[in-house]
């Protein structure tokens, strides 16, 4: 059997864009193009105020369940995104976000 390949939304555009366009009708070129902007659009959105909440309570969490301040478990996640503040993360990450708090123990990053 043969295994199947997975296709990014980017991925499926550009291959659509370098077959033959003129069996895409404009219908289906707008259709792409719109569908591919909506998908950049969501994923630029950042955290919503209950994503935000919810990072908020897992940092306060972290912090007590690994001993230290609330500070250093903030700048980890934002060493570990690469962002300087934390509320601008895309929405898209969250996720990634909760799953990181979750599973780090700083005594072994610090170490």
């Amino acid at each position: 059997m043969q295994k199947i390949k997975c296709l990014c939304p980017e991925d499926l555009f550009a291959q659509a864009m370098q077959q033959d366009r003129s069996s895409l009708s404009d219908k289906d070129m707008c259709l792409l193009v719109s569908g591919l902007a909506a998908l950049h659009s969501a994923r630029s959105k950042p955290l919503n105020s209950i994503e935000m909440m919810a990072v908020d309570a897992m940092i306060a969490y972290t912090a007590y369940h690994n001993q230290v301040e609330e500070t250093k478990v903030r700048t980890l996640l934002s060493d570990q995104f690469s962002t300087g503040d934390i509320s601008k993360l895309p929405s898209h990450q969250y996720a990634n976000i909760i799953a990181y708090l979750t599973d780090l123990e700083i005594p072994r990053v610090l170490n």
